[in-house]
């Protein structure tokens, strides 16, 4: 299928309710006041029925300050927090790619790239942007790119979910067009849109019974639009940064791959939102974006809010009486000397005493502070992660035993487990596209007859002292193998590395045998030395006396 028609909505109708919710957690995740008092909630607003409309009219950034009673409204960046907790939950460590073991087609070249492209920082911190992302914004998507001025290899480019227009069939990504606005001039609502559509490849049958494999396909197009509309297709030439993309005739670079060179990992699944609604089913859950999370995030801004306005008023203030006040000359109005110590009497005063009234109010901190963390706590719980996750503690007050505490962090593990799962399956597939696309590329020779397997970190990494305490336990009841030992104390070895492991420690466990050579055995028998005749009739000609004296000794032990 070619690029979109020209002159349609951009983004497409069908898809504007999923727009709107990106609208909307961009703002929260954002964290700008302004731009949270002018939103009103509008974003999350239409289509979704008047019953939403009204309750967001009433959150609290969506209510008007009165001019004679202005409210000075404060943001707490609970949504930033949460997506940046997300991700490095997700990603607590690099995850390591690596070919599969029964991969026979599997070559040294391809293993070599892995390590190269996957197994890499940069993969690693591309990542960890990726699922800030898609916490935020309900999945994020990765796209196959490669720029040999940039790098001597293909990468994985992860996408915000409001940047693409995906098709699925049946819950698979199918197909996705990726935009960006290379240019917009807001004076003439001229907008400069760069297309690039991502296809997968196919069999091709011929009437004779032939097959032919056509590869994957990229098209690219430049459209010059409005804010709203697609608008019509110009020639890439048209625009810097589209003029060099090597598209042939038809408009399209071809891949060297029958996979698809895009890829969409959701957040979390199922979205109640979207529920039943097309293609908008198929779209990950937000961790800010869920209604109940927004009304609830914004009671956690009113309650700070409230507690500045308690600050505020806990100024000290005085009240005086006017006959205090010292006049500073006509139209200047009148002071007071708060550092005056000495005062004369004052007549015509209501019982002869002049008014000096201290009035400074209470700062209601804990009650400000142990509401909002309430409102936190119930966020936590919706989102699915631990209190202690945060640095919450718990709020029983009890002492706990160190299986309640494992207890409370199993939201967080469960998120964890859940989400990683997501991000394995789809992270294999995109691996083994990447480097099937690099090799068609960069001609590296790299082959792959599977996907790779994709280890993941484990959700926390105990401390030495306490895997040292746990292995002296199972030692101590005979309930694992060297082995089984190894691989928890080592998670990352791969099979070669934990045989070594085994077998070094073996070694070194040896204790040899102590009646092996001991006082009670015979010495090791010996080959005895052979004489050299020569040299005992040079010995003998050299000193004839000890020759002599040999054989009295002779002489004498026999006769004895």
């Amino acid at each position: 299928m070619p690029l979109p028609n020209a002159n349609q909505p951009w983004p497409p109708r069908h898809l504007a309710p999923a727009f709107q919710m990106f609208a909307t957690c961009q703002v929260w995740w954002e964290g700008d006041a302004e731009k949270l008092s002018a939103s009103h909630g509008e974003p999350a607003r239409s289509g979704l029925g008047g019953t939403l409309r009204d309750r967001i009219k009433r959150l609290f950034w969506g209510t008007k300050p009165d001019v004679s009673n202005q409210i000075r409204q404060i943001h707490i960046p609970i949504a930033a927090d949460l997506v940046q907790t997300a991700a490095s939950l997700l990603l607590p460590d690099p995850v390591t790619f690596r070919a599969a073991k029964d991969d026979e087609d599997a070559n040294d070249e391809a293993r070599e790239r892995i390590d190269k492209i996957l197994n890499s920082p940069q993969m690693h911190s591309a990542m960890l942007r990726g699922a800030e992302s898609g916490s935020a914004l309900g999945g994020v998507y990765a796209r196959i790119v490669w720029n040999s001025t940039v790098k001597d290899h293909a990468w994985l480019d992860f996408v915000d979910a409001d940047q693409v227009v995906p098709e699925f069939i049946y819950g698979e990504l199918s197909a996705a067009t990726i935009w960006e606005v290379v240019d917009q001039n807001e004076s003439e609502d001229r907008v400069l849109r760069h297309l690039e559509r991502h296809e997968p490849g196919y069999v091709e049958y011929h009437s004779d019974g032939t097959e032919t494999q056509v590869y994957g396909r990229i098209y690219h197009g430049l459209y010059e639009g409005t804010a709203i509309t697609l608008g019509r297709e110009i020639d890439l030439s048209a625009h810097p940064e589209t003029k060099g993309i090597p598209v042939n005739e038809e408009g399209y670079v071809d891949t060297g791959s029958a996979g698809l060179t895009a890829f969409y990992f959701p957040n979390a699944l199922p979205n109640p939102v979207f529920r039943g609604k097309g293609t908008l089913q198929h779209f990950g859950r937000s961790d800010i974006g869920d209604p109940a999370v927004i009304g609830l995030m914004d009671q956690i801004d009113e309650t700070y809010s409230s507690l500045a306005r308690d600050v505020r008023l806990a100024k000290a203030r005085l009240m005086v009486s006017e006959h205090l006040l010292e006049v500073k000359g006509p139209g200047k109005g009148t002071t007071f000397n708060v550092e005056q110590e000495v005062y004369e009497r004052v007549g015509g005063v209501p019982n002869g005493n002049p008014v000096i009234e201290a009035h400074q109010f209470a700062i209601r901190v804990d009650d400000h502070l142990r509401t909002g963390e309430g409102f936190l706590r119930a966020i936590l719980r919706r989102v699915g992660f631990s209190p202690y996750t945060f640095g919450l503690a718990d709020d029983s007050g009890a002492a706990m035993t160190a299986t309640e505490v494992d207890a409370k962090k199993d939201a967080s593990t469960a998120t964890f487990k859940t989400r990683s799962g997501i991000w394995k399956a789809v992270l294999a597939q995109a691996a083994r596209t990447l480097i099937e696309v690099d090799a068609a590329v960069f001609d590296t020779g790299a082959m792959l007859g599977q996907e790779l397997e994709v280890r993941w970190p484990p959700a926390a990494r105990q401390s030495l002292l306490s895997m040292g305490q746990t292995l002296q336990a199972i030692e101590s009841a005979k309930a694992a193998s060297t082995e089984w030992k190894v691989r928890y104390l080592n998670p990352d070895y791969d099979d070669q590395q934990v045989a070594d492991e085994v077998a070094r420690i073996l070694d070194e466990g040896t204790v040899a045998d102590p009646l092996a050579l001991g006082a009670d055995q015979p010495f090791p028998e010996t080959d005895p030395v052979e004489e050299d005749p020569a040299e005992d009739e040079d010995a003998d000609e050299a000193d004839p006396e000890l020759d002599d004296k040999e054989d009295d000794g002779d002489e004498l032990s026999f006769a004895a």
